[in-house]
């Protein structure tokens, strides 16, 4: 969904006391010069550095600035040559060494681009330019930790540093501390209210929150400020189409691409909240896009999804089925996924748990005074996200969506290498429901529908005992078949963007939830969608009486109920229940025997 840029400039301020190689004749003009650079006029000012260098070839300060300049027109292999030449005249000249670090990052030599850094940072540690352009290579390096730090050396150095406290912001929501984020990006808006970017992130992070509203008012005021802000028009749809507003966002994504019409994550998203019909134009748009030789990487793996829906659509499985083929070998190629490493985490699941007999379940009286977590499991594509609308619909329900907590709360513990304990129990519990407290349950249940969920059910068993699970499961073929066809952007699903490695996880998943039965045999509600399909009423009372709440009709017009879906299937549970989705894979029945053939018989 989202586009999250920063604010990379090459930060030039003015040389300091390094002048010991430069003659003193060129001063003046110098100045001059540097004046011009000031007041936004780089063409005559470069015009006057270069007569300070043909007066005295070796001007350090001359030969920084039109480096500087080369990198900002583009050319880094030009700028740092002239910067190099700047430090050999001019050692000591700190900026210099500061700008060969964003010349060399923008020729993608990181580690030397550091080293540069590190030598400005030497000569004087307080210069904040280098402790913010260190921040930012440290980002690319997805080293995020060490990003923080230097962003907070920047500003520790120079308070105001609007630049570093955005860069900190994003650099928080990559880590995940997305309040701490907010707060960077409320001292950005502080320091420069008209920025559209800084409201543009604000709103990531506030959607991350599930604070849709919010991030949807940051989306529209980003627009406002920059109406040609292509990523943030795409953003207002995102949010729309997540509530149900499909007519609404599918004008923001029209407004999205008629400012960008290369723009492939608007080009899906567009897709996803329209049928095509035969001989839609859209669809030779979406062909003429995809042929281009210079659409590449993930650009080409969503038009290839968004096309693959749009002749599913309008009636053509064979072209359909291309479509989808090719963006998920291009997918699976990128992220390089081998399900071993699927294969061996849940390997290590049964092992943990094999050995934890010993290991009694927490009381649900130890300190849960909130609502009580219901976790909806099963293979992605399998109907967690209807069975959450219909619980969603009951008055006495919260539907969470599809929440990261419990892989978070099982990652703080070392439950690979340590034998389960009271403790590690009691640390996963703080965890989860301190921040399920967080997402503004005010109901006595609330629903957390991470399909994947399922692996940890033996921590939900013995750290949460008060919760419910509920088990949705489909049809072998239509599951994996769904999974295929649908893009998921995480790399937590690589495994779904190849016919064999869907089949071989579904055995993963199929022998998970096996060990799971015999282990827990009791607590474990399970819910046949294509039963629940054809037998709504039934299905939602067995369903209900699980979890001990009372009948109430909202639940069978769930296609009503107005929330925020976050889920591959938003779209779908606006409708009423649908009958026969599960027999769809038929249509492809002639592409689908290495799947066939490799699911567990």
């Amino acid at each position: 969904m989202r586009h999250r840029r920063g604010n990379a400039r090459i930060g030039t301020p003015p040389p300091r006391g390094a002048r010991g190689a430069n003659s003193a004749a060129g001063q003046p003009l110098l100045r001059q010069a540097l004046t011009l650079y000031r007041a936004g006029r780089p063409a005559e000012a470069g015009a006057l550095f270069r007569q300070v260098l043909e007066r005295d070839p070796g001007n350090a300060d001359a030969l920084h600035m039109l480096g500087a300049m080369a990198c900002q027109a583009g050319d880094p292999g030009q700028g740092s040559a002239l910067i190099g030449r700047a430090i050999e005249a001019s050692p000591g000249m700190v900026a210099a060494h500061n700008s060969l670090g964003i010349a060399l990052q923008q020729l993608g030599r990181i580690d030397e681009a550091l080293a540069s850094y590190d030598s400005a940072i030497w000569l004087r540690p307080d210069y904040a330019f280098a402790h913010y352009n260190r921040g930012n290579a440290l980002f690319e390096r997805r080293r995020f930790e060490d990003a923080l730090a230097s962003f907070d050396l920047a500003i520790r150095y120079k308070p105001d540093y609007a630049d570093a406290h955005y860069n900190r912001g994003r650099t928080l929501q990559e880590l995940g501390r997305l309040d701490e984020a907010l707060s960077a990006y409320d001292r950005v808006i502080g320091l420069r209210p008209e920025n559209a970017f800084v409201h543009y992130n604000r709103g990531n992070a506030l959607y991350d929150l599930m604070r849709y509203d919010d991030a949807l008012e940051c989306y529209r005021h980003a627009v406002s400020l920059k109406p040609d802000y292509a990523e943030a028009h795409n953003n207002v749809g995102y949010v729309l189409k997540d509530q149900g507003r499909l007519e609404e966002a599918s004008a923001a994504f029209e407004r999205a691409l008629q400012l960008s019409p290369r723009y492939a994550e608007a080009h899906y998203n567009l897709s996803l909240c329209r049928k095509f019909a035969p001989g839609d134009p859209r669809i030779a748009r979406l062909e003429e896009l995809y042929a281009r030789e210079d659409t590449e990487g993930e650009d080409r793996v969503k038009l290839g999804f968004a096309l693959g829906k749009a002749r599913a659509d309008a009636g053509a499985p064979d072209e359909a089925f291309r479509f989808f083929a090719e963006a998920n070998r291009l997918r699976k190629a990128m992220l390089r996924y081998d399900i071993s490493s699927d294969r061996g985490e849940f390997e290590d699941i049964v092992a943990a748990f094999s050995s934890a007999a010993d290991v009694a379940a927490l009381s649900p009286a130890d300190t849960h005074a909130g609502p009580t977590p219901v976790f909806i499991v099963g293979m992605p594509r399998s109907g967690t996200t209807l069975v959450e609308q219909i619980l969603a619909s009951h008055s006495r329900v919260h539907g969470g969506g599809e929440l990261p907590l419990l892989s978070q709360a099982v990652a703080r513990v070392d439950w690979r290498h340590v034998s389960l304990s009271r403790d590690a129990l009691m640390r996963i519990r703080a965890f989860y429901l301190r921040r399920i407290g967080r997402i503004g349950a005010d109901r006595p249940f609330v629903t957390d529908k991470m399909p994947n969920n399922f692996r940890w059910i033996g921590f939900i068993r013995l750290a949460l005992p008060e919760a419910k699970i509920v088990h949705v499961v489909r049809d072998p073929v239509a599951v994996c078949w769904s999974s295929f066809r649908t893009f998921f952007p995480s790399r937590g699903m690589a495994w779904s963007f190849y016919l064999e490695d869907v089949a071989r996880y579904y055995g993963l998943y199929e022998g998970m939830m096996r060990f799971w039965a015999e282990k827990f045999p009791d607590g474990i509600h399970r819910i046949g969608y294509e039963r629940l399909t054809e037998s709504q009423e039934d299905e939602t009372r067995r369903l209900l009486g699980f979890l001990g709440l009372p009948w109430e009709d909202a639940v069978m017009a769930f296609h009503r109920t107005g929330r925020t879906v976050r889920s591959a299937s938003t779209t779908q549970v606006r409708q009423e229940m649908y009958r026969g989705s599960s027999e769809e894979w038929k249509k492809y029945e002639s592409h689908l025997r290495p799947l066939i053939e490799a699911l567990p018989h």
